[in-house]
């Protein structure tokens, strides 16, 4: 019986000898260049990230003021700021008079346009309007709304906003909103008054936004008329609504 010679393992490892120890160095410094090449981007990814990130700023008016300011888009205007404006607009074009005095400032005083005396609180009311579209309009409000009779003063009216309803986006920059309401007409012959519904539809644009050039001694009918402008909106368009349409 023949023995057979034992026959010798070989190593499950490579031999680590000079022969393949560079080879290996040059290997592992490789894998470590990229994997810090890695980790860099992820790193200058995450910063990218958090730079672009819109961030609260903190904003202090000249009154002293603080409030929390976010980035926006330059034509963004709050559906708030429209609804105001809106109402704002309806009730200082659509309210004069006695009935009016104490509700809405320069509602009793009257001032010359070139269509005629209306008051001036809508006169203040007027700034909103574009220019392509305010001396047509007090050309109808002269005519139709605001006539000899409340000019005589025989006519008050006083606006009685009830509802405005949130703003529809129309276009960029471009908003419609209804303003829903009544007006409260009284007359000598009927001081007692009465409701007669006035509702419109009020097309808004984002406008420029001026800084305003007046100095502290400006008077307040002046500053109220710039209060206007500081919305940075624009009316294009009013029609009168029979009812709600939305």
């Amino acid at each position: 019986m023949l023995l057979k010679g034992k026959r010798a393992r070989e190593p499950i490892l490579p031999k680590i000898g000079g022969d393949n120890l560079l080879p290996l160095a040059m290997m592992i410094m490789a894998c470590s260049t990229m994997l810090l090449a890695l980790g860099f981007l992820w790193q200058g990814g995450k910063l990218a990230s958090i730079a672009n990130n819109e961030h609260p700023t903190l904003v202090q008016s000249s009154e002293g003021k603080s409030f929390i300011a976010l980035p926006q888009a330059y034509d963004y205007r709050s559906p708030q700021l429209l609804q105001n404006t809106a109402k704002e607009w309806a009730m200082l074009t659509f309210s004069w008079g006695e009935t009016a005095s104490n509700v809405v400032s320069g509602s009793i005083d009257l001032t010359e346009h070139e269509s005629g005396k209306i008051p001036l609180s809508a006169y203040k009311a007027s700034m909103l309007l574009s220019d392509d579209f305010r001396d047509s309009f007090l050309s109808t409000y002269t005519a139709q709304v605001f006539t000899s009779e409340a000019v005589q003063g025989s006519l008050s009216s006083l606006y009685v906003p009830l509802q405005v309803l949130p703003p529809e986006e129309i276009g960029g920059g471009r908003w419609e909103v209804e303003v829903l309401g009544s007006r409260y007409i009284s007359t000598p012959q009927n001081p007692a008054g009465k409701m007669v519904p006035a509702n419109f539809r009020i097309e808004m644009v984002a406008a420029e936004i001026p800084q305003s050039p007046l100095e502290e001694e400006a008077s307040a009918s002046v500053k109220a008329v710039y209060q206007l402008f500081e919305s940075g909106i624009r009316i294009t368009k009013v029609e009168e609504l029979p009812h709600a349409s939305r």
